[in-house]
């Protein structure tokens, strides 16, 4: 079950089910996971220490 919250007339809200919350969050860490490992495989990534990280940051 979902609803729309359209306040002004615009749909700009949704709500949701706990069991459709839980799985949209489900998809998305699978995703992100999924992309890390191609990341990884491509070589998309940086080996550093902590304060080589922040210093790239500019933290």
């Amino acid at each position: 079950m979902r609803t729309f919250l359209s306040p002004r007339g615009k749909e700009k809200y949704v709500i949701l089910t706990l069991e459709e919350y839980e799985k949209l969050k489900e998809l998305e860490l699978e995703h992100a996971v999924k992309e890390a490992e191609e990341d990884l495989k491509n070589g998309r990534y940086v080996v550093e220490t902590a304060q080589g990280h922040f210093k790239r940051l500019e933290i």
